[in-house]
């Protein structure tokens, strides 16, 4: 590079060309031998091509998984084989003119290690394959069951659908009602079977002779062999770019004829430093680039993965690191070049810079130490309550400020700037080098200042361009510091050489790599979209193939018309291809009476039902097309006839009508000018609220609704229906007007006891049903719009509230709609701003559905926990709610493993599914500590003796002498939701079998504590969210969790505590939230059945 001026090291200044040519003076280095030097430039090229275009390619390629990484390492080792003989013609063509030459052997050694590094690649993927895969009779089992269930999976829907609804007994006695006994036993039967069949044959196979190629199959099978080549491959794969580095600095000096003898310290002083801040130069532009987010380095915020969250270290932290070890480092390498002499001052200068790095790095690490933050933690004496305090909460930046790093890296530029040097040109490269780091340092600053007055707002990349002048000082710096070592600027001035010239130069090589550099993460993105859209297609194809993927393609949802309530058909939209929607959502499929395939049905003959194609298909050669149906569905709303009664009396206009034509059905636009309502018998405040605009209705319905200081002092709205309020756009969809009018009519009526509103609400509920009917029977993207989808969250919101009396179905029909909306929208549609507050808004109810009916839900998949945050930063609550995503299906299991017989329950899968639990519970416990952490207050409180002002009964007295106070409603939600989490793990664990040992006996104590404990608090907690402060959120989100709880204390057998919950459930449902006694009044195992089972 910069070296190129060493040629005529040797040559005075004077001495011109022709009589360098004639002299007879002997070449004192390789750029000086001009025979064969074609071969040298050819040997430079090939390694050029090789080690700096090639290698880092492939590089990129492997860290995407590729299938172009092993052509392109081929591409690699072909062109580093072809410098390598180009260099060879050339060794044995000339003198040796630097002996013992590290160049030489670690060229070999190089080429022996990419070589066997592409050896290892091929055989780990391979073995990772044949692990993967298993032998035969290992997997024959699983197959088998797994096909079984696929052939019979159909059969069993179809005769549930078939068969008479059975009692509520029966129902009761099996946690999974669609599974029958005898379907139960049938299973158990054919896994005792095939376990029997197969475990004979997985003996007998032990007894083989032991040959060297099972031996192998043994061997290369374990996990432990595939894990350290992973680890191999891993670690090679990235040291590869700094030892190519290496080599290419030792060819440099090799051909410079440089460092020799004692100069060898000066010069790998130079190297290694100068190449160190070339290294943090190319990490900081990766860094800009995207590089590492998944560990936060990004400049952006950390991941979602609480894991990696707690364990990571901030880049800062790494930096305090490598400086504290150079110091220590450094402190004993600064008299290696005159050891044994006497010490001159620059030597205690250098000392001086190792004790700077040493107590610099020191301090940094202490600044990022979570323990040594949490011991200094100070406590003001008077602590804010209330609305106050969101405003002591100040929003941290979501990445770590540490400015002694750069205030090091700034010290450094200033003392090696003013640096004493022999010569002018060695003192002008110092200070250059300086003034770099100084740049360089400053640039750093300015990207703290841009966090800290806007802090990354998201997962991504934020991109901070300061970073990109840094990341340029520290690269160029880093090639001036190695180009300043003695020899070669004593080589500058023997050949005229200023040190501009070699700035300039260094400048250009800098611009040259860093857009090699963003040019190579270019391909390594590109590889990783191609990877990907290739394992969606063969996923696609696999599902399509084994039958997995959705038959049905059409998508059920709620709807509504005047003449009754039935169900419209949404047509199945070709871009939501990807969408596996069950059969058991909010409508009821009542399959036809006849039993035999589609073909036969239609041809009106017998069946013999056989699998999969039937016998009559078979002998008349026709195609069988199978036994699925189309089912015809009905509607099981919670309105009762008065309700309907009261939804068909006329409406009062609230502005003139407009029409909006939907396919073939007309709705009525009824949004932007002042109602008209009587008002002769209402009192002052009655007669503002009916004649108040759709904006000042909603914000009369909100001011009522959203917990005091909530709105504004949150970071996030509290609710979704803000989000509404906070555009004052209700759009061009008439539903979400109707429906937003129907919802604030009816809960002010209630409010103000004006029957008149209320009734006038619920005719614009009808009108606002009609709406969501005729956009779901239309063909038209209207489906998929968010004012649709605002819409019916907009009607849920409706029936939590009790508009429809005391039973629950419509509120459960509403839920599942919902729910199927956004997964046929998909995650990526909840990106947007609008989008991503409909999203969350709807997220913890969708959760709370799914712990009730104990099944697995999509919002646990991982693109559901990570793409609609690609914006926006996910708050603690929604990190709490990832955790909480996973104990759905996790229940579910346990549930469907508990209901098998003793004698097919293997313990190992017991056992797995406590680890599973006891992980959850670990990765709760670790999020509330991160909670209390991040908090400068304490999250909450006792207050002594709290009641709970009952409108029905007497003052509820809490359980305990004191109950807990929170700062805002969001905190409480939140220990809320984290205790029922809790709770749920702890008494699923305690229903699991376990042997009855007293270890057992003690850990099952342990657990009823640990119930009662977390119950308690629950109890304790429900005082503040029934109190005025919280108004109507605070309520309806008791429900659920304070049922856990009731639970609890009914299995701990304290009769007091569950009485209690009883009142509470008592009082939520005078206060207009019905919910809590429907769910009181059930049992706790008949929860799931009265939530998927809402049919009459």
């Amino acid at each position: 590079m910069i070296f190129q001026a060493l040629p005529l090291a040797a040559t005075p200044i004077n001495a011109s060309s022709e009589d360098v040519l004639s002299s007879p003076i002997p070449a004192e280095s390789y750029f000086r031998e001009r025979t064969s030097s074609n071969l040298l430039y050819a040997h430079i090229l090939f390694m050029f091509l090789s080690w700096v275009g090639a290698l880092p390619i492939s590089i990129m390629l492997n860290i995407a998984k590729s299938n172009l990484r092993y052509p392109s390492h081929i591409a690699f080792l072909s062109l580093h084989s072809i410098g390598t003989i180009f260099g060879l013609a050339y060794n044995s063509r000339t003198p040796d003119l630097y002996p013992k030459a590290l160049h030489d052997s670690l060229g070999w050694a190089l080429s022996a290690l990419i070589f066997a590094h592409f050896v290892i690649g091929i055989v780990r993927d391979f073995i990772g394959k044949a692990s993967a895969s298993g032998t035969k009779d290992e997997r024959a089992p699983f197959i088998a069951e797994a096909a079984r269930r696929m052939t019979s999976e159909e059969e069993r829907n179809m005769e549930a659908s078939n068969q008479p609804r059975r009692s509520s007994s029966s129902r009761a006695a099996s946690p999974y009602p669609e599974l029958s006994e005898s379907s139960i036993e049938t299973d158990s039967e054919t896994i005792f079977d095939v376990h029997l069949h197969y475990n004979s044959r997985l003996e007998h196979r032990y007894d083989e002779p032991m040959t060297w190629s099972r031996r192998w199959a043994n061997v290369s099978g374990s996990n432990l062999l595939v894990r350290i080549l992973d680890l191999w491959y891993v670690i090679v794969d990235r040291g590869l770019l700094v030892l190519g580095f290496v080599a290419i600095c030792t060819g440099i000096v090799t051909m410079a004829g440089i460092f020799h003898g004692k100069h060898i310290f000066n010069g790998l002083a130079h190297f290694i430093k100068g190449g160190v801040f070339v290294g943090v130069g190319i990490i900081t532009l990766g860094r800009w680039i995207g590089c590492f987010a998944e560990f936060g380095w990004a400049w952006n915020l950390k991941p979602s993965n609480l894991k990696m969250r707690t364990t990571s270290l901030s880049m800062e932290a790494v930096e305090c690191s490598v400086i504290f070890l150079y110091g220590i480092t450094n402190v004993f390498l600064e008299h290696l070049s005159a050891w044994g002499g006497e010490w001159v001052p620059q030597d205690f200068e250098h000392v001086a810079i190792s004790l700077l790095f040493i107590g610099g790095g020191l301090c940094g690490l202490m600044v990022e130490s979570k323990a040594f933050r949490r011991l200094i933690k100070a406590y003001p004496e008077a602590l804010p309550h209330g609305s106050e305090f969101s405003k002591h909460l100040q929003s941290q930046p979501g990445t770590s400020i540490n400015p002694i790093p750069a205030m090091i890296i700034f010290l450094l530029g200033m003392i090696l700037g003013g640096h004493h040097q022999m010569s002018m040109e060695s003192t002008m490269m110092h200070k250059q080098f300086g003034n770099l780091l100084i740049s360089a340092s400053a640039a750093r600053c300015c990207s703290y200042l841009l966090l800290q007055i806007s802090p990354p707002t998201s997962m991504y990349p934020s991109r901070p361009p300061s970073e990109l002048v840094c990341s340029f000082c520290f690269i160029c710096g880093g090639f001036m510091l190695m180009a300043s070592n003695r020899d070669t600027v004593q080589s500058m001035i023997d050949n005229g050489v200023n040190a501009m010239i070699v700035a300039t130069v260094t400048m250009g090589i800098t611009a040259m790599l860093m857009a090699w550099v963003i040019f190579l993460l270019v391909v390594k993105g590109w590889a990783e979209k191609r990877e990907g859209m290739w394992r969606d297609r063969v996923v696609l194809d696999a599902r399509l193939i084994c039958g997995i993927y959705l038959l049905d393609l059409n998508v059920f949802l709620l709807s509504f018309s005047q003449k009754g309530n039935i169900l419209r058909q949404l047509p199945y939209h070709p871009s939501h291809n990807h969408l596996k929607a069950r059969s058991n959502g909010n409508m009821v499929g009542v399959a036809g009476k006849s039993q035999g395939c589609n073909t036969c049905r239609k041809r009106k003959v017998k069946c013999d039902q056989g699998r999969p194609s039937c016998g009559q298909c078979t002998k008349s050669k026709r195609q069988c097309t199978g036994y699925q149906r189309n089912r015809h569905f009905k509607n099981l709303s919670a309105l009762d006839r008065d309700t309907l009664i009261v939804r068909k009396q006329p409406l009062n206009p609230i502005t003139e009508p407009s029409f909006i034509k939907y396919d073939h059905s007309e709705l009525h636009s009824k949004q932007g000018v002042r109602r008209n309502v009587r008002t002769k018998s209402l009192n002052p405040g009655q007669s503002e609220i009916a004649s108040a605009s759709l904006s000042e209705l909603f914000n009369h319905f909100l001011s009522g609704y959203i917990p005091q200081g909530g709105k504004e002092n949150q970071d996030a709205p509290v609710s979704w229906l803000q989000t509404v309020q906070n555009t004052g756009n209700l759009g061009n969809n008439t539903s979400l007007t109707l429906a937003v009018t129907a919802l604030s009519m009816v809960q002010l009526g209630k409010k103000n006891r004006n029957v008149e509103l209320q009734n006038e609400g619920m005719a614009v509920y009808g009108q606002a049903l009609g709406g969501i009917q005729a956009i779901l029977s239309s063909s038209d993207d209207l489906v998929f719009e968010e004012q649709t989808l605002a819409s019916c969250m907009a009607l849920l919101v409706f029936e939590v509230l009790g508009a429809s009396g005391l039973r629950i179905q419509g509120w459960i029909s509403h839920i599942q709609g919902i729910s199927r909306l956004f997964q046929l929208r998909g995650p990526r549609l909840h990106i947007s701003e609008s989008g991503h507050q409909l999203f969350i808004g709807f997220r913890p109810t969708g959760l709370i559905y799914a712990l009730a009916t104990r099944r697995s839900c999509y919002l646990g998949d991982e693109e559901w926990l990570t793409t609609p945050w690609q914006r926006a930063p996910k708050s603690d609550f929604h990190h709490l709610l990832d955790i909480m995503a996973r104990l759905p299906g996790l229940i579910e299991q346990t549930e469907l493993t508990i209901s098998v017989d003793a004698i097919l329950r293997p313990p190992v899968v017991m056992e797995s599914l406590r680890e599973r639990y006891w992980a959850i519970e670990c990765q709760l416990r670790t999020w509330y500590t991160n909670l209390v952490d991040s908090s400068a207050t304490p999250l909450h409180s006792e207050t002594p003796l709290m009641t709970i002002t009952s409108a029905t009964l007497s003052d509820l007295q809490p359980l305990t002498d004191s109950s807990l106070d929170f700062p805002s409603f969001e905190i409480a939600r939140m220990h809320l939701f984290y205790w029922a989490a809790l709770l749920l793990i702890y008494t699923n664990l305690t229903s699991m079998p376990s042997p009855s040992t007293s270890l057992q006996r003690l850990h099952q104590d342990t657990l009823r504590l640990e119930i009662h404990t977390t119950a308690t608090l629950i109890a304790r907690s429900i005082p503040y969210l029934l109190s005025p402060e919280t108004q109507t959120l605070g309520p309806q989100n008791v429900c659920f969790s304070l049922r856990i709880a009731m639970h609890a204390f009914s299995e701990l057998g304290e009769n007091r505590q569950e009485r209690w919950c009883r009142d509470v459930f008592q009082e939520i449902d005078e206060r207009g939230f019905p919910f809590g006694k429907i769910l009181a009044n059930v049992k706790w195992e008949d929860i799931p059945q009265l939530f998927v089972h809402n049919v009459g």
